[in-house]
């Protein structure tokens, strides 16, 4: 069986299961894409995780700072509301 690190184009630099007395367990996934391809990942994983999911990613800032304000809100308030 082969496992691969790169998952739509977008390559998973690590993933790591993480605690906090608030949160309580979630997942962290360390990515190499740009922006856009790291929001996209992250709207997507939320919806197949059961637990708070946190998305860290190097690449190109290529989406504009407004997008990536609203894009983030929605995710950061999916945490604090048990839905990312």
């Amino acid at each position: 069986m082969t496992i691969s690190n790169t998952v739509g184009g977008v390559r998973i630099r690590s993933v790591k299961v993480k605690s906090d007395k608030n949160l309580g367990t979630y997942v962290v996934f360390a990515l190499e894409a740009n922006t856009g391809e790291a929001l996209q990942f992250w709207e997507k994983i939320v919806a197949t995780m059961g637990i708070p999911v946190l998305v860290d990613w190097e690449g190109e800032a290529d989406v504009s700072p407004e997008e990536l304000g609203q894009r983030m809100k929605r995710l950061l308030e999916g945490l604090r509301n048990g839905k990312s």
